[in-house]
């Protein structure tokens, strides 16, 4: 005999309750993948490729490339194309439907100081986007027009993400991956770069870049504690670490010249 449903004094099931909040949760979490998937990515102007200048740029560029690498730490000399290499893999994979977006964080600190703000920023979505990734607007415009760019942030495809707001952060959720390029973290904290790494779900990717010897901040900073521990730790495959030294910058014939005799690095 099938038994008569339980009666709840006119109200609904409470279990039902609970499921039903549960999908809204979980349409909730999806919602931010949502403008990713009725947003047509625009064609690039050029191709999405970058010819590697040294034997330096090459190595860096097999480890962003390998998939089966989760952290790739790219560290060292200014001037090397840490940060032109990681953004147009990160290109090549979303124009290929491998994520579904592009996450870009840095420290906001002025250099020479440990101020880590420079106050309220003028301007809209863009302009404020402008001022903050200046160095990545000018890679993305190696590729993109300039309305193309524009779309794609306010479309949430390209997506700032502020350190500070990092703590409770999912980055991807299994079936829409991401990458996460985070800059100039020789300016974070051991905290931050800490709380970076664990907000990562499977399938998505970060790319941490900076230069442990540009550091504004007192005391070791991020970059240069998480090398100390993957040293000392046990090997594992899902991170990869490669240091640029002062004779593989490309940006200008001088830079060995400024870096390795005038300011002594190796």
């Amino acid at each position: 005999m099938v038994k008569p449903p339980k009666r709840t004094g006119g109200k609904q099931n409470p279990r039902v309750d609970r499921n039903e909040n549960n999908n809204n949760r979980r349409g909730r979490r999806n919602n931010q993948y949502q403008n990713q998937q009725e947003f047509i990515l625009p064609k690039p102007k050029r191709p999405l490729m970058v010819i590697p200048k040294n034997l330096a740029q090459e190595t860096f560029l097999d480890l962003l490339e390998d998939e089966s690498k989760t952290y790739v730490i790219g560290h060292g000399s200014a001037g090397t194309g840490k940060s032109l290499l990681a953004i147009v893999v990160a290109l090549q994979a979303l124009m290929d439907g491998k994520i579904k977006k592009i996450y870009i964080t840095k420290p906001f600190v002025l250099v020479g100081t440990a101020t880590k703000s420079l106050g309220a920023m003028p301007g809209d979505l863009i302009e404020k986007t402008r001022i903050y990734l200046q160095n990545y607007w000018d890679i993305f415009e190696m590729f993109f027009n300039e309305k193309d760019i524009e779309n794609m942030i306010k479309n949430k495809i390209v997506e700032i993400l502020p350190l500070e707001l990092m703590r409770g952060r999912n980055m991807g959720d299994g079936i829409n991956n991401v990458i996460v390029i985070a800059d100039e973290m020789a300016n974070s904290d051991v905290m931050t770069v800490k709380t970076l790494l664990t907000r990562l779900n499977t399938g998505s990717r970060l790319f941490l870049l900076g230069d442990k010897l540009q550091s504004d901040i007192k005391g070791i900073n991020g970059l240069s504690d998480l090398l100390n521990r993957l040293d000392k730790a046990p090997k594992n495959n899902a991170f990869a670490s490669f240091q640029f030294i002062a004779s593989d910058s490309v940006r200008s014939p001088l830079m060995t010249y400024i870096l390795r005799d005038l300011y002594e690095e190796t």
